[in-house]
C-alpha cells in the first residue's frame, strides 16, 4: 500500500526519480500487473514476468508525463495490454488477435475492480495448505515465506544444518504445489512461486 502523506509532495518526488518512491510504486502493482499479464497469455509465466518488467521499465522513462496516483496504475495495465497485443501479433498466435486480447482484457479489468479479494483468497488458500504441513517443513517455509529469512539466518535460529533447511523448505514447496495442482488452483501455485523470496 502506498503511503503518501502529502500527495502533491509524493508525485513530485516520483516524478523526479525517487528510487525509494518507485520501489514503492512497484512493490504496491507489481502482483496485480504480473496476474493481468498471465491471463492474458494463458498463464505463461515466463512471458507474464516479461510484460509485468516491461510495464515498470515504461513507467521509468515516462515519469514526468504522470499526472496522478490513479494514472500510475493506470499507465502500468495500459502498457501491459498493449505489449502483449503486439506480443500475440509478432508471433501469429491468433487472427483476431486485437479483439481477442480487447474481449479478455476487458474480462481481467473488471475482475480487477475485486483484486484485493482474490489476493486475500489465495492466500487463504496458501495459508490453509501451509498449515497442513508437516510441524518442521511448516517452521521453515513460514520462516522463509512470511519472514523473508534466508537458508543460513533459518539454520542459525533453529540450529540445523543449511543442508537440512534446504531439503525441508523444497519438501514443504512440492508438498505446497502438488496439494494445489491437486485442487486445480492453479493460478495460486503461480502466485506462490512468485512471491517466494529468491535465496
Amino acid at each position: 500500500m502506498i503511503q503518501t502523506g502529502d500527495d502533491n509532495e509524493w508525485l513530485a518526488r516520483f516524478r523526479q526519480g525517487d528510487e525509494a518512491i518507485f520501489r514503492e510504486v512497484y512493490e504496491t502493482h507489481k502482483v496485480a500487473i504480473y496476474s493481468y499479464s498471465l491471463k492474458l497469455l494463458n498463464y505463461n509465466v515466463s512471458e507474464a514476468e516479461d510484460m509485468t518488467a516491461l510495464a515498470f521499465v515504461r513507467l521509468w522513462e515516462n515519469l514526468e508525463n504522470i499526472e496522478s496516483l490513479d494514472h500510475i496504475k493506470a499507465f502500468l495495465f495500459m502498457v501491459a495490454r498493449n505489449a502483449i497485443a503486439n506480443h500475440y501479433v509478432r508471433n501469429k498466435r491468433r487472427r483476431n488477435v486485437f479483439r481477442d486480447v480487447k474481449s479478455i482484457s476487458t474480462e481481467v479489468e473488471e475482475s480487477a475492480i475485486d483484486f484485493e479479494r482474490m489476493h486475500a483468497e489465495m492466500i487463504s488458500q496458501l495459508m490453509n495448505e501451509i498449515e497442513e504441513l508437516p510441524e518442521r517443513n511448516r517452521e521453515i517455509f513460514k520462516m522463509h515465506f512470511f519472514g523473508k529469512k534466508s537458508g543460513k539466518e533459518i539454520a542459525s535460529a533453529l540450529g540445523i544444518s543449511e543442508a537440512s533447511v534446504s531439503r525441508e523448505k523444497n519438501s514443504a514447496q512440492n508438498t505446497l504445489k502438488s496439494t494445489l495442482l491437486r485442487k486445480g488452483l492453479v493460478a495460486t501455485i503461480t502466485y506462490l512461486l512468485y512471491l517466494l523470496p529468491i535465496h
